[in-house]
Parts: structure tokens; sequence; C-alpha cells
């Protein structure tokens, strides 16, 4: 079971994998939670690295050189 799915499995929350587009952070892969509650983004949306958790994830990693970046 890939690890998504296992980490869906053990919270029951959405689970969802970004990756760095620009100065966004696009959703390509999307796990509904098993609760009432939806909070997973869009396959395909693109979203301000502050506002998601992956976000903030690709920016705590995120090189220097991107740090530096004037942005557009």
């Amino acid at each position: 079971m890939p690890i998504r799915q296992c980490a869906r499995e053990i919270s029951g929350l959405c689970t969802y994998l970004s990756v760095l587009d620009g100065y966004r952070s696009m959703c390509v892969i999307n796990l509904e939670a098993r609760t009432p509650v939806r909070l997973g983004g869009q396959i395909g949306g693109r979203y301000p690295l502050h506002a998601t958790a992956p976000g903030k994830v690709l920016l705590a990693y995120a090189g220097e050189e991107f740090l530096a970046r004037p942005a557009k």
C-alpha cells in the first residue's frame, strides 16, 4: 500500500500530494477523507505556498536560490 494511502487509513483525514509550480503549490494526488469534513485541494488546483500544508513544506525545503528570487 502506498504511503499516502497508509496515512489516510491511519488518520482518516484527507491526504494529498503537491508539487512546486512557480510560486504556487499544485495538487497532483488527492485522497478524500473518511470523515464528513473535506479539506483537500482539487487535482490540478494551484494554491499560494503559504496557504496550504504542502506549500509550507515546499517552502521549508526550498533552496536559497528559490527564496532569493523575486516573485513574479
